[in-house]
């Protein structure tokens, strides 16, 4: 899993295992960011907002 801001830089990265993961938000400053995830050689991007 990897999060990007909106101007396309790496936030942070982890992988992830079995069929759930999480994250905080909590240092992150309030803007769009994008979710991508590979899982069995497909991406998936999510956008998602941080509101303080």
């Amino acid at each position: 899993m990897a999060i990007f801001n909106e101007m396309g830089s790496l936030v942070t990265q982890k992988p992830i295992s079995g069929t759930g993961s999480s994250f905080s938000t909590e240092t992150y400053a309030e803007g769009i960011y994008f979710m991508s995830v590979v899982y069995e050689g497909k991406r998936s991007t999510k956008r998602f907002m941080v509101i303080k």
